[in-house]
Order: structure tokens, then C-alpha cells, then sequence
């Protein structure tokens, strides 16, 4: 894979400003590779858009090699009732899926 900007729409319902990472890896061999991470703290309401983009490095990958985005809640939000629920087409109608854009 060439290096480049990892692109990252992560529209969501939401409850109690979660602090929310979500982290980009190449699965390979057995082993995560990790690439890019973004880091979001949600602010209050029940839905919220977030966009960010943060480059990585090239990589030499197989057949048979994963990209893997996991999304965790970290601790440290402002209440521990905090959720994130990636799913944009029930907030609004400007709200957007889930996606993850690679070089």
C-alpha cells in the first residue's frame, strides 16, 4: 500500500460526549501493524458529524492481509453512560455512513 492520507468520516448517534478513538492497522502474518489513529471527544446532543484525515507510511502488502479500523470508548468521558454508535442515516438527512477512504 503507497503512503498517503487515511480519510475517516465517523458521523454517529451519540449520548453524554464520548471520547471516542478509532484506530487504523494492517492485519499480517498474525500480527497488527498499527497506521493511523483519530481521536474524537463528541460534543453533548444525540448525533454529531466527525471528518479527519492522517497520513501514514507505505507498507508492503500480501494477498491475504486485512485493514482493520476498530473503534473503542476510552475512558475520560465526561459521564460513564458516554456512547458512540457509528450510524449516520437515522440522525439527519446530511448525516453520513461510516467510512474509511485509503491512499
Amino acid at each position: 500500500m503507497p503512503a498517503g492520507a487515511y480519510h475517516l468520516i465517523a458521523d454517529g448517534v451519540i449520548n453524554a460526549q464520548p471520547l471516542v478513538r478509532f484506530d487504523v492497522a494492517w492485519r499480517h502474518a498474525g500480527q497488527d501493524t498499527p497506521l493511523a489513529t483519530f481521536t474524537h471527544q463528541y460534543p453533548m446532543g444525540s448525533s454529531a458529524t466527525y471528518e479527519q484525515s492522517a497520513s501514514a507510511g507505505a507498507f508492503p502488502s500480501a494477498q491475504g492481509d486485512l485493514l482493520v479500523l476498530t473503534i473503542t470508548t476510552l475512558d475520560g468521558a465526561p459521564a460513564s453512560s458516554a456512547e458512540y454508535i457509528p450510524n449516520g442515516e437515522v440522525t439527519s438527512a446530511t448525516a453520513r455512513d461510516l467510512t474509511l477512504d485509503i491512499p
